[in-house]
């Protein structure tokens, strides 16, 4: 569009004057010498009771459901969008017409990557899914800051913080990217001291740069998702560095409808970071953070449809190795948390919470199915990609389905120390949720010194329940595993001095009846496990628990105490009283960080 314009304010950026630089790009208008961002009005339609289907792929429509907050909009649906088939993927459709005697929106269900909305298969039927929200529609402008464009009379429509007529008090500046930089390969670009309002930055062939105290509000926004039409074009804007041996420290990003941060390439390092209010699309292509794929390509009508497009885009075997996410906090996002690759990482001290808001399907902490050549012999070993993973000392809690997992052809994932709880919290919101504190797939994993309690075990409608533990002990056989068979998943994999109520098993035979590696000291009843004061979020063992030395002592994963005596179980010992080892997952740079 013409007239793009970036606005700088409070001084320069440099170390000769140590001020503050912000950029920003933006809806805007001056409210008492402050800004106020102005956001596009849409409209959520919650679940009504008994748990009907609110829309529907076959039939084309959405249903509105009996507590929407809903206004005069159904008069006129045209040119309305609607944000439909919450599951990993969603869809975004035009409403095409409105019925007030079916109460529902009828859509194209037409969609040139999947076939249809809701797309076929297990992984994609999405008939039977859960929310939807309608935007685009100026009769929900209901509150101070909302705007709609019509675009059509090329006029727009403000509701102004005092009530009164816009007039020339309305600014629009326009901009994704305030600083958008291609290093190539050259010399390292270091970015510091820098806050970014309505627009974000792109960091690409950015080899040892570095990022830090940058502050990001409302940094992108998507309007649809184009990956599900195949639209040709730019991928939408996501904050990203792409490089290798770079950093990016004490930063912050907020208020953004898709995705967070993206980090592409080897040996990269995010540490300090406060994301929060993320990822509202409910799809897995914009998740807050994101390890281990390839760079985000313009969609192409004429390729073959690749779920991976979008911010997971580009499952490059040769990228995503050794990347490092250390003291972040994630808090209130729609669909995953932090999701990588497969291809070896490692995640610890970040307390994940509020989660899976509006999304099905997900996980606090997610290792994808990518497919990766983990095992594949046929391929020089040093070719084939390191797939090990290790996630340990986090705290994960109050995600609506699922909080850890390793999902399908996942390898060598270490998942220690870690606590995990109030998982599951709202399936019951759902047609077809699974409650689970962590989910192992695949083979060659460790779950070991980890403490996981209060999982639904009682979901209601047609929600399910994996319980604390789930163990997958299906074979798994093929091309689809990049060339490797598995006879028994998980039949490698360790299982050690964990407080985990209850275990099951997917797609298999029973736990019970298997061998593992080493299944040992694995404390079932949560109810008495007496931590220290877990509602102030000291989940260290007192003194008279039951955890207390009851561990077993299996190399390399656990050892004794310095004294001869065997291990607590569970995530943390009971002689970190006495010490400074009493670690507290999450960001510190900032006040902001504090809270549970």
């Amino acid at each position: 569009a013409p007239g793009l314009s970036t606005e700088l304010q409070t001084g320069r950026w440099g170390p000769s004057t140590g001020r503050a630089l912000t950029l920003r790009s933006m809806c805007v208008w001056p409210v008492m010498g402050g800004w106020v961002v102005c956001s596009c009005v849409s409209l959520w339609c919650g679940r009504a009771a008994p748990y009907n289907t609110q829309h529907d792929g076959s039939k084309a429509r959405v249903t509105v459901c009996g507590h929407c907050r809903w206004r005069c909009a159904c008069h006129h649906p045209h040119g309305a969008a609607c944000q439909v088939g919450y599951r990993f993927l969603t869809w975004t459709r035009k409403v095409t017409n409105y019925s007030a005697a079916e109460r529902a929106f009828f859509y194209d269900p037409v969609c040139a990557s999947t076939g249809k909305v809701g797309g076929t298969g297990a992984y994609l039927n999405k008939t039977a899914d859960n929310k939807y929200f309608l935007f685009g529609v100026r009769d929900a402008l209901d509150a101070p800051g909302e705007w709609y464009y019509n675009s059509t009379a090329g006029t727009l429509h403000v509701w102004m913080p005092d009530g009164g007529a816009p007039g020339d008090r309305v600014g629009v500046r326009v901009k994704d990217y305030c600083l958008d930089i291609d290093a190539m390969n050259g010399p390292p670009v270091h970015l510091a001291n820098i806050s970014m309002e309505g627009c974000t930055f792109r960091l690409q062939r950015c080899n040892g740069c570095t990022v830090s105290d940058v502050n990001n509000t409302y940094p992108t926004f998507q309007r649809t998702i184009p990956q599900r039409d195949v639209v040709t074009g730019p991928a939408p804007a996501v904050t990203t560095l792409q490089g290798n041996n770079s950093i990016i420290e004490r930063f912050s990003l907020r208020y953004s409808n898709n995705g967070g941060i993206k980090v592409v390439g080897d040996n990269n390092i995010v540490r300090e970071g406060l994301l929060e209010d993320l990822t509202w699309l409910g799809t897995l292509d914009f998740p807050p953070v994101e390890l281990g794929f390839g760079s985000t390509q313009p969609t192409d009508r004429h390729a073959p449809f690749d779920v991976h497009q979008g911010m997971r885009s580009g499952a490059d075997h040769t990228v995503g190795n050794n990347n490092t996410v250390t003291r972040c906090t994630l808090r209130r996002f729609g669909e995953m948390g932090i999701l990588t690759s497969q291809r070896s990482n490692e995640i610890s001290l970040c307390h994940v919470y509020d989660g899976g808001l509006i999304g099905l399907d997900h996980a606090g902490l997610h290792a994808d199915n990518t497919l990766v050549s983990c095992m594949n012999h046929s391929i020089p070993s040093h070719l084939r990609a390191n797939c090990t993973k290790a996630w340990h000392h986090n705290w994960v809690h109050n995600i609506r389905e699922k909080c850890v997992r390793g999902d399908d052809y996942n390898l060598n994932l270490s998942v220690h120390h870690n606590v995990i709880f109030n998982c599951g919290f709202d399936v019951h919101e759902y047609n077809a949720g699974a409650a689970t504190g962590c989910i192992l797939k695949g083979d060659y994993n460790a779950f070991f010194q980890n403490t996981v309690f209060n999982v639904t075990s009682n979901p209601l409608g047609s929600g399910v329940s994996q319980g604390d533990l789930c163990i997958a002990t299906s074979a798994l056989h093929g091309a689809a595993m990049g060339r490797y068979n598995i006879t028994q998943q998980n039949r490698h994999s360790v299982f050690l001095n964990s407080v985990v109520d209850n275990i099951t098993t997917q797609h298999g035979p029973p736990w019970q009846t298997l061998h593992f590696e080493a299944f040992q000291a694995m404390y079932r009843d949560e109810r008495s496990m007496q931590l220290q004061n877990p509602a102030a979020f000291d989940f260290r063992p007192s003194a008279s628990s039951p955890l207390r030395r009851a561990g077993a002592v299996h190399p390399p994963y656990t050892v004794a105490s310095p004294n001869g005596d065997a291990p607590d179980i569970g995530a943390y010992q009971r002689a970190e009283l006495c010490t400074d080892d009493h670690w507290v997952p999450g960001c510190t740079f900032t006040p902001q960080c504090s809270g549970k």
